[in-house]
């Protein structure tokens, strides 16, 4: 296993997510059909640009879904992705991003469109968009649709 694909690809793999992230596919509101559609599309050539041997776009009554499959690895895990019919706008972290710069990636992520969120509490407070806590540094974006992703660097 290549241990150092992701500090080697990083600035690479960032701008793939910056570029994939720009797209306002907010799957709730009919005025971004299109920006939908254009997520999918972008999705199924990216996971057919990674080796997935099966991607194909799905049409339904509502927004096509990507299904793909990768090759079978024995003993790795799998990775399931999902849509809804709505906006989730969950309240919580819906996905972590574990990195070795997060300050790096930050900056690279603004200087995509990416805004990211700041607080100010009596847990914890953003400082440079970054919250630095005991167990590592942490800042929190939200997708297209409201959910809250974040990037970790542990400590």
């Amino acid at each position: 296993m290549d241990t150092n694909f992701v500090a080697r690809e990083q600035s690479r793999l960032l701008g793939e997510l910056s570029s994939f992230l720009s797209i306002p596919s907010v799957s709730a509101l009919p005025s971004h059909a299109v920006d939908c559609r254009r997520a999918a599309e972008w999705l199924r050539d990216e996971l057919g640009s990674l080796g997935c041997p099966t991607v194909q776009l799905v049409e339904g009554n509502g927004h096509p879904v990507v299904w793909a499959e990768s090759p079978h690895v024995p003993d790795r895990p799998t990775l399931l992705i999902y849509g809804r019919p709505s906006g989730n706008n969950a309240d919580h972290t819906q996905v972590r991003f574990w990195t070795n710069d997060i300050s790096k990636d930050v900056k690279q992520l603004v200087e995509g469109g990416v805004v990211f969120d700041e607080y100010d509490t009596e847990t914890f407070k953003t400082v440079d968009l970054i919250v630095t806590s005991p167990i590592g540094r942490s800042a929190w974006f939200k997708d297209p649709d409201g959910n809250t992703i974040a990037l970790f660097q542990p400590a």
